[in-house]
């Protein structure tokens, strides 16, 4: 997550909005129980980047299997491809989500290659956005260089907390990846077996 400098800025509130909109409803939200999550999720992921007996290849799992427990991938999956989830078939629909996590891992996030020097982060404060969903927000803690802030998505779900965006220093991490595949989909006719080629691509590079 780090690794998001070069993207393009997007607020807070809309990306939020956005999302809230498509996928909210009606429950009773904890944002303290939200804030709780992310702080644990956080700590767990800190100590697994850090933990030197752990090989690369078993860090990536351990990572994506982090990523899995996170984030809610059915609602990700389906805002991440816009108009197209609607014309994909099911069979591309469940290779698509299958490959986002190892996609997020590798290429963006880029943790599996984290050099790890002290990092913490620490949760500063939650809201309920409605009756689901809490923004809860962060600071990653630096040993060198400033903190950088980190504001999550989380949505109360009926099998417990799920992130549904992650975004750093006002960069929206969902709507990043909407906004490269609906651009490469688009510039292909609306085939959305090309993206998925292409991700395959990009995992096999860097795998």
């Amino acid at each position: 997550m780090l690794m998001l400098k070069n993207w393009r800025r997007r607020s807070i509130p809309a990306a939020l909005l956005a999302l809230t909109l498509v996928f909210g409803g009606p429950a009773a939200a904890d944002p303290e129980g939200a804030g709780a999550f992310i702080q644990r999720v956080a700590d767990d992921i800190i100590g697994l980047v850090s933990d030197r007996s752990v090989s690369a290849a078993q860090r990536e799992r351990m990572m994506a299997e982090e990523f899995r427990a996170t984030f809610d991938l059915a609602t990700i999956s389906r805002f991440t491809l816009g108009r197209y989830w609607a014309t994909a078939t099911v069979a591309e629909r469940a290779e698509y989500r299958a490959l986002l996590v190892d996609y997020l891992v590798r290429k963006y996030v880029g943790l599996t290659k984290f050099a790890y020097g002290g990092e913490r982060l620490v949760v500063t404060g939650t809201q309920a956005v409605d009756g689901r969903n809490v923004m809860v927000t962060s600071r990653i803690e630096r040993s060198e260089g400033d903190p950088v802030t980190v504001v999550w998505q989380v949505r109360d779900t009926d099998g417990g907390y799920l992130a549904i965006d992650s975004i750093v220093e006002g960069v929206s991490l969902v709507r990043m990846l909407r906004e490269e595949f609906t651009s490469v989909v688009r510039n292909n006719g609306g085939d959305v077996g090309t993206l998925i080629t292409m991700m395959r691509g990009v995992l096999d590079e860097t795998g």
